[in-house]
């Protein structure tokens, strides 16, 4: 395909080209020759391959290890304990409300005081057999004596004197007998 604008090579510029490809050396035998590598390179291998093979060795082992851990991964749910703070007043201090007059406190107003027994899981009017302010932890608390889920019974449930239904949570609790 010549156009006729191609200048003529020379044929000795053709024939030089021509030798010069002949006698260069072949790029795939080049392509197998490698580099020799040096000590340190020897060295290297040999210390990467032996850490890979204890890495393996050691990863293999923990998988097929089936004995229990020498020390314990922590606390579980089965050993935490939580127990139950004690009740502020004796028995005998609880027993002396129900012949007082009660101290209700801020839960002296009905419809807080029902509120909040609603939100101890109490029906809102369950009459209140004594009651008693003190202080828990230095906060301002209510005692407040009720009926018994069994006859001659009574539950004496400790409160924050701002008991509402929102934020109704026993203090203390117990239970004894009239």
């Amino acid at each position: 395909m010549d156009d006729g604008n191609a200048p003529e090579v020379p044929p000795d510029v053709t024939a030089r080209i021509d030798a010069a490809l002949r006698t260069a050396p072949h790029p795939a035998a080049h392509a197998l020759v490698r580099p020799q590598l040096s000590h340190a390179q020897w060295v290297g291998l040999l210390v990467g391959a032996c850490a890979l093979s204890l890495a393996a060795v050691g990863g293999a082992h923990l998988l097929a290890d089936d004995s229990p851990p020498a020390f314990p991964a922590g606390p579980t749910a089965s050993q935490i304990t939580v127990s139950a703070p004690a009740f502020p007043l004796s028995a005998e201090e609880v027993r002396a409300v129900l012949t007082a007059r009660p101290d209700l406190g801020p839960l002296t107003d009905p419809r807080r005081r029902a509120a909040c027994l609603a939100g101890l899981g109490y029906i809102p009017d369950v009459d209140v057999l004594g009651g008693r302010r003190l202080d828990v932890s230095a906060r301002p608390a209510v005692l407040l004596v009720l009926p018994g889920h069994t006859p001659g019974a009574v539950d004496a449930v400790v409160v924050d004197a701002e008991c509402d239904a929102d934020t109704a949570a026993p203090l203390a609790r117990t239970s004894l007998h009239r």
